[in-house]
């Protein structure tokens, strides 16, 4: 939809999708329990964002897709990235609640990903203190601490641990994510 003309702007971002079984494993942490008032994000926008691009029109995504995805495979970029998950946290930004993500591979993985991920005409929004997370929710208020003592001690004891099948980039239309795979874990573009 164009508004004066102008083209759409979407959030773009180039992250990691979940490690099998890890969703399921929330929704059966969370059955049964009584849950914060948080905004849960839902199990199809569950990710790990890697960068993140503020404002692209469609069309720019897909040249962005298309630039990223030949790099990588110019560079034969091969990957075998262990997710764990170890608790919670919530100092990133304010009203957000992270599951805690601990495995090495994934802030390498980024750095060696950057200059494949670098494109002059859409640069990304930066962030040199990546601190790699799971969004479990937002509006996310640190008074639920007490209120919801039980809730948040267990969900300290929360840990997972299994593989990334895919980087993608993804796209947020209307509310909803769309993404185009960049790489599965096998190294094969889809």
């Amino acid at each position: 939809m164009e508004q004066n003309n102008l083209p759409q702007k979407y959030h773009v971002f180039l992250g990691l999708t979940p490690p099998e079984g890890l969703v399921a494993e929330i929704l059966r942490f969370q059955k049964g329990k009584y849950k914060p008032p948080v905004k849960w994000t839902k199990p199809e926008k569950f990710h790990l964002t890697l960068f993140f691009w503020e404002a692209l029109t469609a069309e720019e995504y897909e040249v962005l897709y298309y630039t990223i995805s030949t790099n990588l495979e110019r560079a034969g970029v091969d990957y075998h990235l262990a997710s764990f998950i170890s608790g919670y946290h919530f100092f990133l930004r304010v009203n957000v609640l992270y599951l805690r993500e601990i495995s090495a591979d994934i802030p390498g993985f980024r750095e060696a990903l950057t200059p494949h991920a670098l494109v002059p005409e859409f640069p990304f929004k930066d962030n040199p203190d990546f601190i790699p997370h799971w969004t479990l929710g937002r509006k996310f208020h640190p008074g639920l601490l007490d209120k919801h003592k039980e809730y948040f001690f267990a969900l300290d004891k929360f840990i997972f641990q299994g593989f990334i099948p895919e980087v993608a980039l993804f796209i947020s239309q209307d509310g909803e994510y769309k993404k185009k795979v960049l790489h599965t874990a096998d190294n094969k573009r889809q």
